[in-house]
């Protein structure tokens, strides 16, 4: 029996899935220790994230460095808050030709 006679026209269209949205590969140990990481480290990128969250065992060594970056992303948490930023300097003068 084909679809189209068990269900209609609705039964032909195309179905969403039911985890969209949601990371498979993340659990959710793993998303805790990533937003404690963010908390303590900010200035810590996707990559260094990703490195640790390897070495401590919260992710297996198949789980891509893209699928962090695109948890952080997604939730809000790239970038270093406004608080944290800082010039990074090596010197400065009051005023322009100053040295």
């Amino acid at each position: 029996m084909s679809l189209y006679e068990s269900g209609g026209m609705d039964a032909l269209l195309p179905k969403t899935r039911c985890d969209k949205g949601a990371s498979r590969v993340i659990t959710p140990e793993a998303q805790q220790e990533i937003h404690r990481l963010r908390r303590e480290y900010p200035r810590l990128n996707g990559t260094q994230i990703h490195a640790r969250l390897v070495q401590e065992a919260f992710l297996p060594a198949g789980v891509s460095v893209a699928s962090v970056q695109r948890y952080l992303k997604k939730n809000g948490l790239l970038g270093v808050e406004e608080s944290e930023k800082k010039d990074r300097k090596a010197f400065e003068e009051a005023y322009f030709g100053g040295m």
